[in-house]
């Protein structure tokens, strides 16, 4: 009975006359078995690029270099157009970038609009103002009258120190209700009360931007400019930024918001 070769191992070729086989020497791998012969970690061959098919007639396309340290290699420019080699820098300077260009810008505040707000904002002092009208009566009912050898007489101290007292309270409302309004308030959001009815804002004039409560408070001091001559608060009705002497001293500019 003639012996069926063995389909799971190949023929073995009788060894040469002379050639002894080596026992260290392993049998060649298996037709089309991966891995056989060589470390199983190893990672199996990459396919060349070049080895690709292309259109007939047409180069094989290189594959882009391997970038330094781990950056990623440069992305092939998309087809058509002007581009800059890869790393090197454009040829025309890119167009500027206005995200604001449409946006309505604010107009400036008319002197007439800064005055019905500064009003508004005398509203937060009645109860001063009251105290300080009424403290004042008071201690001058209070004062007496002179007779005619020049003596007072008919004066009452306790309804004197009554009206200290009153003045001295109209004297913390007004230093109160001031600093929270002009300084605490309008720093922190650009806007008196009075401003914020008349949708007013006190900005710096050079950013645009709030000035916080440092530079309202010195805007403020510099009020007292325009009071020593009065004209300072007429001075928005011919400038060109409709700014007050205190408002050219700190920079600062009143807008009005774009409704």
């Amino acid at each position: 009975m003639s012996q069926q070769p063995d389909p799971f191992h190949p023929a073995q070729q009788p060894p040469a006359p002379g050639d002894t086989p080596s026992p260290f020497e392993s049998p060649q791998p298996y037709a089309g078995q991966p891995y056989a012969g060589q470390s199983p970690f190893a990672a199996p061959a990459q396919p060349s690029p070049f080895d690709q098919p292309t259109a007939a007639g047409a180069p094989p396309v290189a594959p882009a270099p391997a970038a330094p340290f781990g950056y990623p290699a440069a992305p092939p420019p998309p087809p058509g157009g002007d581009y800059p080699a890869y790393g090197q820098p454009p040829t025309a300077p890119y167009p500027s970038y206005q995200p604001y260009a449409s946006a309505p810008r604010p107009d400036l505040a008319s002197w007439g609009e800064r005055v019905v707000a500064h009003l508004l904002d005398q509203l937060l002092m009645l109860p001063g103002w009251i105290l300080y009208a009424v403290g004042f009566v008071v201690i001058i009912a209070s004062s007496g009258t002179k007779n005619s050898r020049g003596v007072t007489v008919g004066a009452n101290e306790g309804g004197i120190a009554v009206g200290l007292l009153m003045l001295a309270l109209s004297g913390l409302v007004f230093l109160g209700v001031g600093i929270w309004n002009t300084i605490i308030r309008q720093g922190r959001t650009g806007q008196s009360w009075g401003k914020s009815k008349r949708g007013l804002y006190v900005v710096g004039q050079e950013t645009g931007a709030l000035i916080g409560m440092g530079n309202n408070f010195l805007r403020q001091l510099a009020h007292i400019v325009d009071g020593a001559i009065y004209i300072g608060y007429l001075w928005p009705l011919w400038d060109p930024h409709k700014q007050t002497l205190a408002d050219k001293i700190v920079k600062t500019v009143v807008i009005k918001a774009p409704r």
